[in-house]
């Protein structure tokens, strides 16, 4: 993932997958596809107001949908091996420690958490790269957390919305990001639209990062909308690395 590095493209497919078996399931497709890696989200329920609605579904049975035991993620370790890259989304010291037992190359800090320091700077003593997910974070915030991280870091342009309107997209952002920090900037897709992705890639971003979904998925959670299917991954991939020979 140096500077010299072809784009890295991730599959998400800790929004989307519905169990055990569907995350195994999700891990063939991204290999299938043509993807680098994959990732996870180790989630916290204890965290979330149970009132606390997304859409017209609670975001505690949203979450609940991509919560694995911890025998579930020791197995999907052991399905997934060295076939293909992957990392999860920590929100807990704890998660940091198994990732790093794992050996686990990066992990991710979501949007939520940019302001969790402590999160931070445990992380990037423990793995080796950290993506930020910025959300709507200022630079003064984003500079803050970038601050605690001692390793390497990517910082993600992530757009408002589920899925996002092309007026929240902002992908200027992307350029400002990199002469800002002087860093690797990673794109999160919130939206279905291949031109989007695109034209980040013509913008300078290093890592793409798009959530992908059984054929017929059951998922409740709101990234399920706009997430990509085998057939549409696939074509994703192949217009990625075209435009990025065209680069």
């Amino acid at each position: 993932m140096g500077e010299s590095s072809r784009l890295y493209l991730i599959a998400e497919a800790g929004a989307t997958h519905t169990g055990l078996q569907s995350a195994m399931n999700l891990v063939d497709m991204a290999i299938d596809c043509g993807f680098d890696a994959i990732k996870f989200q180790m989630v916290q329920l204890e965290r979330i107001n149970p009132d606390e609605k997304f859409g017209k579904y609670r975001l505690e049975d949203i979450l609940k949908q991509r919560l694995l035991k911890i025998d579930e993620w020791e197995e999907l370790n052991n399905y997934i091996g060295d076939r293909i890259e992957w990392f999860v989304t920590t929100t807990l010291f704890s998660h940091v420690d198994w990732a790093e037992k794992h050996n686990m190359r990066q992990v991710k800090i979501c949007s939520r958490d940019l302001t969790n320091l402590e999160l931070i700077k445990y992380a990037s003593k423990k793995i080796d790269t950290v993506h930020l997910d910025t959300g709507g974070g200022s630079f003064f915030q984003i500079d803050e957390a970038e601050n605690e991280i001692v390793n390497h870091v990517i910082i993600h342009h992530c757009p408002v919305g589920y899925p996002s309107n092309p007026e929240n997209e902002n992908l200027r952002r992307i350029k400002e990001l990199k002469e800002e920090f002087e860093c690797q900037v990673g794109y999160s897709s919130h939206t279905a639209s291949l031109e989007m992705d695109v034209m980040a890639v013509a913008l300078g971003a290093d890592v793409l990062e798009v959530p992908i979904k059984e054929q017929f998925s059951s998922s409740i959670s709101p990234e399920e909308k706009y997430a990509l299917t085998a057939e549409q991954a696939t074509n994703y991939v192949q217009t990625i690395r075209k435009c990025e020979r065209a680069l």
